[in-house]
């Protein structure tokens, strides 16, 4: 058996070549008329800044007026984001000193939508009894984040995405599976929707995750 020849090693000119072939496909060119909608935007953006200067040169009390008043509404915005972030940080510390565990522990994940545990699993269960499949997975996964949350897997957050829950319950426990068949039914039925799961496997799903709540 002959051994097999080994490839030319290509030179610098013919990678260059090659390069310049992608990059001058269609796809990676933008069109004309692109450039000129861009060229008009920025012309069209230049204008306005030299007749808001021209303004202002000739009203100075009236520019000094506006300057004013978007100083004024910036540092409102400031205050706005400093107050909604210190009181996230001050509810978030006051549900992990006094909640306490198991089914009486609160929902922190529901925002307040259930009184505690086992109110959120009933809101649930008859939300799957009356069809709203989509309502009973939410509270089902909330319940499970909830739970998570309580025993230390991961940091319920209102900004953070189901990736970022995916990946701080890592491994491959059976907190973590559930958390991912959950977490995938819930993007399928509530982003989707489409029709992720019988009323039978979102009962048994439920059935799950109050046992992980009864042990949190």
């Amino acid at each position: 058996m002959s051994m097999p020849q080994s490839a030319t090693q290509p030179t610098g000119e013919d990678i260059q070549r090659a390069a310049e072939e992608i990059v001058n496909q269609p796809v990676f060119l933008r069109s004309d008329q692109a450039k000129a909608l861009e060229e008009a935007m920025i012309d069209r953006a230049a204008d306005w800044f030299r007749e808001l200067g021209q303004w202002a040169e000739s009203s100075p009390d009236s520019a000094r007026l506006l300057t004013y008043g978007l100083i004024a509404v910036l540092l409102a915005l400031i205050v706005h984001m400093a107050y909604v972030f210190i009181a996230e940080i001050a509810r978030n510390t006051a549900d992990g000193g006094k909640s306490p565990k198991g089914r009486g522990a609160s929902v922190v994940a529901l925002e307040g939508q259930a009184a505690d545990w086992s109110d959120a699993l009933a809101q649930a269960r008859a939300a799957l009894k009356d069809g709203d499949r989509r309502r009973a997975v939410w509270i089902a996964h909330r319940l499970l984040l909830s739970a998570l949350d309580q025993g230390g897997r991961l940091a319920f957050a209102k900004w953070k995405t189901n990736r970022h829950f995916l990946a701080e319950c890592g491994g491959e426990d059976e907190d973590a599976a559930l958390l991912r068949r959950l977490t995938g039914i819930y993007n399928r039925l509530v982003y989707a929707h489409e029709d992720a799961a019988s009323e039978e496997t979102l009962r048994t799903m439920l059935d799950e995750v109050a046992r992980r709540g009864a042990t949190a």
